[in-house]
């Protein structure tokens, strides 16, 4: 569900902030899920891991454009 806003944003900003700030959420999310793994309540677990899937998807996006945009018109 990220995807499609994330698409948006990079083709209406540069990617590349757009993958910053993927990184540092997808970071957030990471040390969010690792404190949150052994303790308890499980909603809290499931709120960091959906927050982890969300920047997952604002990374996507971006990402792929950005490579594309690194191959040359003829080869792509």
């Amino acid at each position: 569900m990220a995807a499609l806003p994330a698409g948006w944003l990079a083709d209406k900003y540069r990617r590349d902030c757009i993958l910053r700030g993927a990184v540092i959420g997808t970071v957030a999310g990471i040390t969010l899920t690792l404190a949150l793994l052994f303790r308890l309540p499980i909603e809290a677990l499931f709120g960091a891991c959906a927050l982890l899937g969300t920047y997952t998807g604002f990374n996507n996006a971006p990402l792929e454009a950005l490579f594309a945009d690194c191959i040359p018109l003829g080869k792509r």
